[in-house]
């Protein structure tokens, strides 16, 4: 079996058959190798500006910068949630990749709302910090044998997310 049809089966048995008709068509440009590079490459970014915000030098220098930044790639990536949803309908939550970066993408906001709500050495404002973290995780996707553990942490996820809403 070539790679396309492999990739083209695991997608269906994880996400269920293809949307026909316009949703289809979204579901092809989201999923597809562009916008998929393009996500990767804004996960890789984003990690990098996360670093970067734990030094108080670089926040005193670059910190607006670095809000805007991540302000913008939490956009793309509500596009692309967004574009999911609209494409698969309710048949987006089968796959627990999509149900964890749907959550990811929500403590992202509820991270960045606390945040300017309260003050950032809040302990909350940590745990969403450290919830924060995971959004570069979503790079495990590209590697296939990275899933099974990806799939395992997904699962577990609820309980984090259930215990960052609790504090």
């Amino acid at each position: 079996m070539t790679d396309d049809v492999l990739k083209s089966e695991n997608d269906e048995a994880e996400n269920g058959p293809r949307p026909e008709g316009w949703r289809g068509r979204v579901i092809d440009f989201v999923e597809g190798d562009r916008v998929q590079k393009l996500v990767m490459v804004l996960i890789i970014i984003n990690a990098i500006t996360l670093g970067l915000e734990t030094s108080t030098q670089v926040m005193g220098a670059i910190g607006p910068v670095l809000h805007v930044l991540d302000v913008a790639v939490l956009s793309v990536f509500v596009f692309e949630i967004g574009a999911k949803l609209l494409g698969r309908g309710f048949g987006f939550f089968k796959s627990g990749w999509n149900i964890f970066d749907f959550s990811i993408l929500v403590a992202g906001w509820a991270g960045m709302f606390y945040k300017l709500s309260t003050s950032a050495k809040a302990p909350t404002a940590f745990a969403f910090r450290i919830f924060r973290l995971f959004r570069a995780l979503r790079a495990l996707r590209v590697f296939s044998a990275m899933k099974i553990i990806g799939g395992t942490m997904t699962r577990g996820a609820n309980a984090v997310v259930s215990a960052t809403i609790l504090f």
